[in-house]
């Protein structure tokens, strides 16, 4: 996925890619989001560590579970989902995905540092890169802004220049 959004790949290396993996990408309409999940308590107690892996399996199950979701690692601290669907059903899939994490960070007893970002629909794989790199904007707004746990165009617009904001 990085060579992806890096805009590395042709659209038609990019379905040669995926058909080796074979990941299904045929969508007419994409979007992606980048979450993290941390533990806040520093005892590692082991009844912590077991309830923060009960939640993230829960999170990342849910994903798994859905075909229109490929969740892959983002960087070490955070995973990535690329949303696949038709047009008039991203939004409601995206605003899914943000509201399931929510859900189950907030329903945890033990206390969870996390974000969520999403970006905005694409309808063709070459723009995945523009995807990205709006949604990696706003994903970064959670060191500026540590107390908002959701990031996209919504929750940042009054922090966003206009000019700044993609879409």
């Amino acid at each position: 996925f990085e060579r992806v959004f890096e805009g590395e790949l042709s659209v038609q290396e990019i379905y040669q890619e995926a058909a080796k993996q074979a990941i299904e990408i045929d969508a007419s309409c994409y979007n992606l989001l980048i979450f993290s999940l941390q533990e806040k308590s520093k005892k590692h107690l082991q009844e912590d560590i077991e309830g923060f892996t009960r939640m993230q399996d829960e999170i990342l199950h849910y994903f798994l579970k859905h075909p229109e979701y490929i969740l892959f690692r983002c960087n070490v601290n955070s995973y990535g989902v690329l949303i696949k669907a038709e047009n008039e059903k991203i939004a409601e899939l995206t605003e899914n995905s943000v509201e399931h994490i929510k859900r189950v960070c907030l329903s945890t007893q033990n206390p969870v540092k996390w974000y969520v970002s999403s970006g905005f629909p694409v309808e063709r794989l070459s723009m995945l890169p523009e995807c990205y790199q709006g949604v990696n904007h706003y994903y970064s707004y959670r060191f500026i802004m540590p107390e908002v746990h959701i990031l996209n165009k919504e929750t940042l617009k009054e922090f966003l220049n206009v000019g700044e904001a993609p879409n």
